[in-house]
């Protein structure tokens, strides 16, 4: 019994480290695919240009973009899919979101394992989606309590905006029966539309 113990308590906090270890490994990877003293393309002039082909669309796991917290110091690689292998190292993008800087929201999950001070984002802090094509970035305007199946908070009509999602209670790990959703809109918007078929919350 003691022994089970032992595995209880020490496993957990084991897995988080190894897991967090892997997250900041790959976020570093992506880094070091940025060019040194990189001067990005302003996002105006990057949403001026022709969307990519769908044919180009990010495999499953793959890195896409990293989100960066400035005022919580939070900076993580962000794959693409939001399956159990995808977020157990990291924030992962819903596929059926747009990408960052286009019109429509930008939906990123993860577990709350990994968001231990979501909680403290709060309206008017910046989120800086840092992409290889330019830097975009939103102003957490609000945030709310939602059921798994209130996916219309990945579709808020109209503005490009970015929605961020995780398990709620933050301490409740797979046992949560809520999630929170943290709502940011981009600072600079453009025209355009560039929708995609709604799909619902993860299960984080």
């Amino acid at each position: 019994m003691l022994a089970a113990g032992a595995i209880l308590l020490v496993g957990p906090p084991a897995t988080i480290a190894y897991a967090t270890w892997q997250e900041n490994t790959v976020t570093q990877q992506w880094e070091a695919t940025l060019p040194p003293d990189q001067h990005p393309p302003a996002p105006e002039a990057v949403l001026a240009a022709a969307p990519a082909d769908a044919s180009s669309s990010p495999s499953q796991g793959e890195v896409v973009f990293a989100l960066k917290i400035p005022r919580l110091g939070y900076n993580e690689a962000v794959r693409q899919g939001v399956t159990s292998s995808v977020l157990s190292l990291g924030p992962g993008h819903y596929p059926t979101t747009v990408e960052p800087g286009q019109l429509g929201d930008v939906g990123i999950a993860a577990h709350n394992t990994y968001w231990l001070g979501f909680s403290a984002v709060r309206p008017g802090d910046q989120i800086v989606l840092e992409t290889s094509r330019s830097d975009f970035t939103y102003v957490v305007t609000g945030s709310a309590i939602v059921a798994p199946d209130e996916i219309w908070v990945l579709y808020r009509p109209g503005g490009r905006r970015l929605t961020l999602t995780t398990c709620w209670p933050l301490w409740a790990g797979a046992l949560a029966q809520e999630r929170l959703a943290i709502f940011a809109d981009l600072s600079q918007t453009q025209a355009g539309d560039q929708r995609r078929p709604a799909a619902p919350l993860t299960n984080s």
